[in-house]
């Protein structure tokens, strides 16, 4: 899409709308009041015309900019741009009839990024054939879509441990807050209903939740969970009571939603009776599941008294539904089975035990032996037949250890009457869950194009994950994303807090859908419920404020700011009566999640969706993380960003429309350039190495004017120099839809920035993009290739001049061949550099108040001898000390194979020429000579070290104090291969080491 132009412009309406000046709280400095002008900004409403071939337009940050401080001034000294913090200049709208943007356009100083100033402008975008169409509202739902269901442990018997939340105006959730008792203005606490029927006293402990989205219903199953779990640390406050309701230790109760919570009944529909039940064969047909599991009264313990008590049974792992059938899936932790009941009759269809080959007798905790233990379990019901996807247990052992086989997902399909298909080795290993600290996953979530999964740990409250898979083209789920939940992860980077986030999930996960003004489901599985035993709000960082719900979105999130992104609710005090805010007594929740499109009952209009997807690469196959990815039409503007995989994707899609994808990325404008590059653009030019790769074309053209000149060396220079701190036609990075050949890059450096999908009718994934970084001809931008460990000295020494005033002199100490080398230097009171060997012109070197920059570069190599001068520098007074290496440009020096060298900087005093070791000829054949100093006469150690840290030869000699001088002979190196080594002088005083290169 090429830009828009511009017309119209409504000079009448011109205006300075609702303009800021943004300073810190500490006001703007001295500096910019006196040195930087003012920002004073002139902004216009812009008009302008659809693009017709894609109802869209793209609008450039700058062209609602009239004029800033007086007609003469550069706008290329500002930064314009859509975003506050990164340098965003375009950006695409849709262009439906009569639409109207409001934009906020954000102008900084580059001379003081502390003065910044914003404007709200209009953009009115004209269909002028009419032929792009308006949104209609395609679907109408259930009163109950958009709710949750959560369970948690209760504290006294009056107390609920399930609760119902309205989730359906998310979009008005705070961020990084609690929603329950939001400080947000403006922001009503979510909705809780607790109904009565759900108090322990009436339904006792339940973990698993399970939805019917066609008809509202609810299903809870019992569980010893909290007690479970609670056995395994050692906590303070009191524990959870361990009972069972009326319908047992592995009972399932039923209830029908409503909003009003007086309403809502619990009806046990599936009973427990011993273990020795199944011995009498009564299980098909009838609604009794055998579990021996606690069935004490609901009453509060003491912590002696859980402690005390053997874990019996332990109930239900956790229930699923599948609406092909209309059965419900429980896994029972007791034998190890899955048992199958139809949902309208309440009575077991049939029971699948997928590892009998583990079967062992009961143990002391009335659990099946570990390896075949099943927790987590959830339906795939895209097509049939239906699949029934269960978690395997990993092998008891040590959590922290976990070796001897991972955790697994298996899944077994299932017919139209709620039969399984086939027997024990029938099921079929899904994933081999690798990842995770915990022996158990709890929960298991499909979204509803079934291509991504979710599944959730319980274990250790800080050590517990969630993880997403996604379903590649093969049918094999590969790991996508780590969602992010509370606080405490023990592998995360500590904050500058100290305090470490990620890993507190409580075990139950569920996808949801987004809520945009006011449509329940406007946006399909765009949130990632999940339960945390600890989240930590931005306001109140570094604390366990939340034991409850965490909403992240569906692209994943940070870990350094998931406390500032993501939606926070607590169950204290809207779940229960009394306080609940300590570890191991959070539950499930899943999501009346009535967008999907595989949802019965909705009256549906156009719902026909598909997915947009694709990878974002650099031009060395490096996945970049975190571009935002543009995905628009006439209808709607979403920008998603890549994960830690480089993918992304958006589901839920209209389908049947137009649609364009296009990535941005904001960068530091130095990230990976260097006088390398230089050398590589001029050298190119100059017909000595010509561009073999069609992304270093891309790059070299920095002025963006579709060929690579001498004008690209010049900005490109000015960049590294700080003399410009932007391209002044070009983006930072640019991302490029479908790479040209080289050939057709010759001619003209052309290509398209963007993904057109005409008439999406499927789904589309393979939007791919590869990212080209301006400027960066070497690709080192990332971390693909990585800088050398290599180092190259260069020495300087202080002399006195004529006139009484210290000239530092810089040569190199060892003889090499040269193609270009970039440093700053920090604290020098100079403005000027005087050639020596090396002709060095005023475009070589600039100063930034701070540091002297200096870069310089040759079209041929240049050979460079020891003791050479190479420049120097007349200081305007006397040397204060060491020299250092500023922070402004990286150390780099680049030898005749334009390999980069890491550059170190060593003083040479004067009358101790060789205080450094002395190693020549180098390269050598294999005979090769020292010289160093030494301070007293002594014993010494000579070692020639490989590359891979192997001593191939170590050598013992006696000198006296002075120069030394030692040869190696070809009798000492003739073990010695074509390679590089290290040659280590061991004194007394110092170590003194030199590189080596051992040539044929």
């Amino acid at each position: 899409m090429r830009k828009a132009t511009l017309f119209n412009i409504r000079m009448s309406f011109l205006k300075i709308a609702s303009i800021f000046l943004l300073v810190s709280s500490f006001g703007i400095s001295a500096h910019a009041q006196n040195d930087c002008p003012p920002l004073t900004v002139f902004c216009q409403d812009l008009h302008t015309s659809f693009m017709p071939d894609a109802c869209m337009v793209e609008v450039w940050a700058k062209d609602f900019i009239s004029k800033i401080n007086n007609p003469e001034t550069d706008l290329n000294d500002f930064i314009i741009s859509f975003e506050e913090d990164s340098e965003v200049m375009s950006r695409a709208f849709q262009s439906m009839f009569g639409d109207s943007y409001e934009v906020t356009i954000w102008v900084t100083s580059r001379c003081d990024p502390s003065l910044q100033t914003r404007c709200v402008v209009t953009l009115d975008i004209n269909d002028n054939t009419g032929d792009c169409p308006t949104p209609e509202c395609p679907i109408n739902v259930n009163p109950w879509c958009g709710y949750a269901v959560v369970t948690c442990s209760a504290g006294i018997p009056n107390d609920n441990t399930a609760a119902i939340i309205d989730l359906r105006e998310n979009s008005t959730a705070p961020r990084g807050d609690d929603w329950l008792n939001p400080r947000t203005p403006g922001v009503d606490g979510v909705p809780f209903l607790r109904p009565d029927a759900w108090a322990l006293e009436n339904i006792g402990m339940v973990y698993g939740i399970e939805l019917k989205p066609q008809t509202g219903e609810i299903f809870l199953a019992a569980s010893d969970i909290y007690a479970f779990d609670f056995q395994q640390f050692v906590s303070v406050g009191f524990p959870p009571p361990s009972c069972s309701g009326p319908a047992g230790p592995a009972g399932i109760y039923k209830s029908q939603f409503n909003t009003d919570p007086t309403l809502i009944t619990a009806t046990p529909i599936i009973f427990t009776d011993t273990i020795n039940y199944l011995e009498e064969n009564q299980v098909i047909g009838g609604n009794i599941i055998p579990n021996s599991g606690n069935t004490r009264e609901c009453d509060v313990v003491t912590i002696e008294e859980l402690l005390d008590r053997p874990r019996t049974g332990n109930g239900l792992g956790n229930i699923a539904y599948d609406r092909f059938s209309n059965h419900l899936f429980v896994t029972n932790l007791e034998d190890g089975k899955i048992y199958s009941i139809n949902s309208a009759t309440n009575t077991i269809t049939d029971v699948f035990d997928p590892f009998d080959a583990y079967d062992h007798a009961v143990d002391g905790d009335g659990l099946v032996d570990s390896l075949n233990r099943i927790w987590g379990i959830q339906t795939l019901t895209c097509e049939r037949p239906a699949k029934v996807f269960f978690a395997r247990q990993n092998e008891d052992g040590n959590v922290d250890n976990l070796t001897n086989r991972p955790k697994e997902i298996w899944s077994i399909q299932v017919d139209d009457n709620g039969r399984f298909i086939g027997n024990d080795g029938d099921e079929n290993l899904e994933v081999t869950i690798a990842l995770g600290r915990q022996l158990k996953i709890t929960d298991i979530a499909f979204n509803a194009m079934c291509n991504r999964m979710l599944v959730a740990e319980r274990g250790d409250d800080h050590k517990s994950r969630i993880f997403e898979y996604t379903l590649n083209g093969s049918g094999d789920w590969i790991f996508n994303q780590r969602i992010h939940v509370g606080i405490f992860d023990d592998d995360a980077p500590a904050q500058e807090d100290g305090i470490i986030r990620g890993t507190s999930a409580a075990g139950g996960v569920s996808y949801g859908a987004g809520e945009f003004g006011g449509v329940v489901d406007s946006s399909c599985d765009s949130i990632i419920w999940g339960t945390t035993n600890c989240g930590d709000l931005a306001a109140d960082p570094g604390r366990c404020d939340i034991y409850g719900l965490q909403g992240v979105s569906r692209n994943g999130n940070v870990v350094e700011t998931n406390s500032m992104t993501d939606i926070y609710i607590d169950f204290d005090p809207g779940f229960t009566n009394d306080p609940l805010n300590f570890k191991s007594n959070i539950g499930e929740v899943e999501v009346f999640n009535c967008c999907c499109i595989n949802d019965e009952g909705r009256n549906v209009i156009n719902t026909t969706t598909s997915a947009i997807g694709g990878s974002v690469a650099s031009s060395f196959q490096e996945r970049l993380e975190r571009v935002n990815v543009n995905i628009s039409s006439e209808t709607m503007n979403q920008t998603i960003r890549t994960n830690e995989e480089g993918r992304f994707e958006l589901a839920n899609l209209e389908a049947n429309k137009d649609y364009m994808i296009r990535p941005t990325f904001s960068d530091d404008i130095m990230n990976g350039l260097s006088t390398l590059d230089l050398v590589l653009i001029q050298r190119h030019i100059l017909g000595l190495n010509s561009f073999e790769a069609a992304d270093q074309y891309i790059a070299a053209d920095i002025n963006a004017s579709g060929s690579i000149t001498a004008l690209d060396l010049v900005e490109l220079r000015r960049i590294i120099l700080g003399q410009q701190e932007s391209f002044k036609n070009n983006r930072v990075w640019n991302f490029v839809a479908n790479m040209p050949s080289v050939d057709e890059l010759k001619s003209n450096i052309a290509y398209d920035s963007y993904h057109n999908v005409t008439n999406l009718s499927s789904d589309f994934m393979y939007a791919d993009f590869t990212g080209v970084k301006t400027g960066d001809i070497n690709g080192d931008s990332q971390l693909s290739l990585g800088r050398s460990n290599d180092r190259i000295k260069l020495t300087y020494r202080v002399v006195e001049n004529e006139d009484g005033l210290d000239k530092i002199e810089f040569f190199v100490s060892e003889r090499v061949e040269l193609t270009g080398f970039q440093f700053s230097l920090s604290g020098l009171g100079t403005e000027a550099l005087t050639s020596g060997y090396l002709k060095l012109s005023e475009s070589n070197y600039a100063t930034n108040g701070s540091d002297m920059l200096v870069s310089w570069n040759s079209s041929n190599s240049v050979q460079l001898d020891p003791n050479t001068v190479l420049f120097s520098m007349l200081l305007d007074s006397k040397s204060t000390g060491d020299l250092n290496f500023g922070s402004t440009l990286s150390p780099e020096i680049y030898d005749s194979e334009l390999k980069k060298y890491d550059l170190q900087i060593v003083e040479q005093k004067v009358g101790e020429g060789l205080d450094i070791l002395g190693v020549f000829p180098n390269p050598s054949t294999g005979v090769f000579n020292l010289e160093f100093i030494i301070e007293e006469s002594q014993e010494y150690e000579v070692e020639v070290i490989a590359h891979n840290g192997v001593i191939a030869r170590k050598t013992k000699h006696y000198g006296n104090k002075g120069v030394e001088k030692l040869s190696m002979s070809s009798t000492n190196v003739s073990e010695l291969n074509t390679g590089i080594y290290v040659v280590r002088v061991k004194l007394k005083e110092k170590t003194l080491t030199e590189k080596l290169i051992i040539v044929d």
